[in-house]
């Protein structure tokens, strides 16, 4: 039953929602069945307390006296989700003031309401001026809108002049976004999936932009622009820094998902520019991540991601921010996915610890914490063997060695990471071996380190070998 796409629905329904539905259940209006009213109350019982959910005890509970009829409650659970994705309908447009309003002002056009239909026009242009957002949503209601006094010049066959370029502009602003928007994610998509995708009218978009440079002069049309311009030509750095100024001063602008979207091109451009070895994009993508934490845009939902928890550590390190690193691992500990908390938490304040020079604090926290998830478990170890190293420890740094051969061994690993973490192991061999007062040899293995692939350590080899 848990896969059911009902209780898939009110699982995902905060305990406000689920009362609002139960609500909107009992309202003779949407729902006369009372079986229906049953079976939505037990069934939030049952998932409030966690508790299972098998087909015979959901029947009972509705029909106490009756004996199990699978077809009859498939076909009840299948009244139920239609009337509670009606009720998500509803709650949307309970949300969205300026969409009822516009509703009405079209029904009272046609019905003939013109006092009715003028004011509620002039109210859908003012919830809509005074909203901060302007995407294209924006401008599209303003085309609405004149569209709506089209229509109604000419049923009441008035002679005055009506606004034929404001009307024909809103369209094609609306459009130039829309479209803009489309191939950045289309384009962004397409450096994380080599896939080929044609484009239509872009071509005709851009020159109409250079031709109409005032339609820069709107920021969302600007971001957009600059966004393209970030992904098609990224050796010319100074269309990202445009770009990202136009994101960071103007969130209010975008709606959260189109937050979240021009985020992530940014900080995929930044990303890429790094791995081509440019590492001043370390400090451009902080601020991207500082941002991204202050709107909300880096969160799904309320939780953070522990991918992105350990991403943002390693670029606050990178941009030697070490203090507020430590002030972020604390604070968003307990966004993070309660099975993997305390591991990513104690190996972020384990490599906060080891950037500050202080191995005897980091070697602990590798220790006691349990990590479940086999590749943090091997950066700790990794970590673990960098603090060996610079400790001068070597036995412990042997066995740590052939421990972890072991491990990689027993979990497994496969492919890219298996490569890397034996890679690692084989170049710290080597470093053991290496005679540091041997010009020579350390040139060699300075080259061996550089023609090793895949290695994620070869800026601490080189480092530590240089030193």
């Amino acid at each position: 039953m848990k896969e059911s796409r009902l209780i898939s629905i009110l699982s995902n329904l905060s305990p406000i929602e689920r009362r609002s539905l139960g609500k909107f259940l009992r309202s003779p209006y949407f729902n006369k069945r009372v079986d229906l009213i049953k079976l939505f109350e037990y069934l939030v019982t049952q998932i409030t307390r966690e508790k299972d959910l098998a087909k015979e005890s959901i029947f009972k509970a509705v029909f106490p006296n009756r004996k199990f009829d699978d077809t009859n409650l498939r076909l009840l659970m299948s009244y139920l989700v239609k009337l509670v994705e009606r009720f998500l309908v509803v709650e949307s447009i309970d949300t969205d003031p300026s969409f009822q309003k516009k509703q009405l002002m079209v029904d009272f056009r046609k019905r003939g309401l013109q006092k009715l239909y003028q004011k509620a026009r002039k109210q859908v242009s003012e919830i809509n001026d005074a909203s901060q957002l302007r995407h294209s949503n924006y401008y599209e209601t303003r085309y609405e809108v004149l569209m709506e006094s089209f229509h109604d010049d000419a049923v009441q066959q008035l002679k005055e002049t009506f606004p034929l370029q404001e009307f024909a502009d809103q369209l094609d602003i609306t459009f130039i976004i829309k479209k803009l928007q489309q191939t950045c994610l289309l384009l962004n998509q397409r450096s994380v999936v080599k896939t080929e995708v044609e484009i239509g009218m872009l071509d005709e978009v851009l020159c109409h932009i250079k031709e109409k440079k005032e339609l820069l002069s709107i920021t969302t049309v600007a971001t957009y622009y600059y966004g393209y311009l970030t992904l098609i030509e990224q050796v010319d750095k100074s269309h990202f820094f445009e770009f990202k100024k136009l994101v960071l001063k103007n969130p209010e602008k975008f709606l959260s998902e189109q937050l979240q979207e021009l985020h992530l091109l940014a900080i995929n451009y930044c990303i890429r520019k790094l791995n081509g070895g440019d590492h001043s994009f370390f400090v451009e993508l902080l601020d991207l991540y500082k941002e991204g934490l202050r709107t909300e845009t880096l969160l799904q939902g309320k939780r953070l991601s522990r991918f992105t928890y350990h991403n943002i550590v390693a670029t606050a390190i990178k941009s030697d921010e070490l203090d507020w690193a430590s002030d972020f691992v604390t604070e968003y500990k307990p966004l993070l996915d309660k099975k993997f908390r305390e591991s990513s938490f104690s190996y972020n304040l384990a490599r906060l610890s080891y950037a500050k020079g202080d191995y005897e604090t980091a070697i602990p926290l590798l220790q006691k914490a349990n990590y479940r998830d086999v590749l943090l478990n091997l950066a700790a170890k990794t970590l673990a063997l960098k603090i060996y190293y610079e400790k001068d420890e070597i036995e412990v740094l042997q066995s740590h060695i052939e421990a972890m051969k072991s491990y990689i061994r027993r979990k497994r690993v496969i492919g890219y990471h298996k490569t890397n973490y034996l890679n690692i192991l084989q170049m710290t061999q080597k470093l053991l071996q290496l005679n540091i007062f041997d010009r020579v040899a350390k040139k060699q293995f300075l080259e061996d380190v550089k023609l090793t692939e895949p290695l994620t350590e070869k800026e601490w080899f080189g480092r530590v070998v240089k030193n």
